[in-house]
């Protein structure tokens, strides 16, 4: 039927029935079933296992790459305190900015792996959206002024307003469409 077909897709099984008996096949070797209730349990089962393994994974790997960030941005940090040469200052610059994209990255990665463990939640707080698109912007300015686009905003119609939604969410979303704008403009404004 076509939901098994989905749910061998999915988790690389083969649900097959030998000598009157329905059988999963998985990476790991044959699972003899009884019924189909039994092969929906069992892939169940195995989903669960897979989102635990990569919320695991994506924990750990999260872990991993943070480590060395902190170290890069500190390192980062400290150069930039004691440089007074200005070309340095601006490759700090270049630095912090892409340690601050990577440690979104980070962020977004143990979203995905809350999500898969059903331990997410979104946090609701009153932000200026004003606030948001300046610092988006700020932090995209240097791209497009090096890829030959003009970067503006205006946020005239917004001023002065208040919303409640998790402004890091809203953040991150402003500025995948703010650098996907960039990167997808050949030239002009953005």
């Amino acid at each position: 039927s076509y939901a098994i077909q989905k749910i061998e897709e999915q988790l690389s099984i083969t649900i097959f029935q030998r000598q009157g008996r329905r059988s999963v096949l998985t990476p790991a070797g044959e699972l003899i079933l009884q019924d189909g209730r039994a092969i929906l349990n069992a892939t169940k089962l195995l989903a669960e296992k897979a989102a635990l393994t990569r919320a695991s994974f994506l924990s750990h790997a999260n872990h991993e790459v943070r480590t060395p960030l902190s170290a890069i941005s500190g390192a980062a940090r400290l150069l930039s305190a004691i440089s007074t040469d200005d070309k340095a200052k601006s490759l700090v610059e270049v630095i912090e900015r892409n340690t601050s994209r990577l440690r979104a990255l980070t962020e977004d990665l143990m979203r995905i792996a809350e999500l898969d463990t059903a331990t997410a939640s979104i946090t609701t707080e009153s932000f200026d959206l004003t606030n948001v698109i300046e610092d988006v912007v700020a932090r995209n300015l240097e791209a497009a002024h090096a890829k030959g686009v003009a970067l503006t905003s205006n946020s005239q119609a917004i001023d002065n307003m208040i919303f409640l939604f998790d402004v890091a969410i809203l953040t991150n979303v402003v500025d995948q469409l703010v650098s996907n704008a960039i990167k997808f403009t050949a030239g002009g404004e953005v």
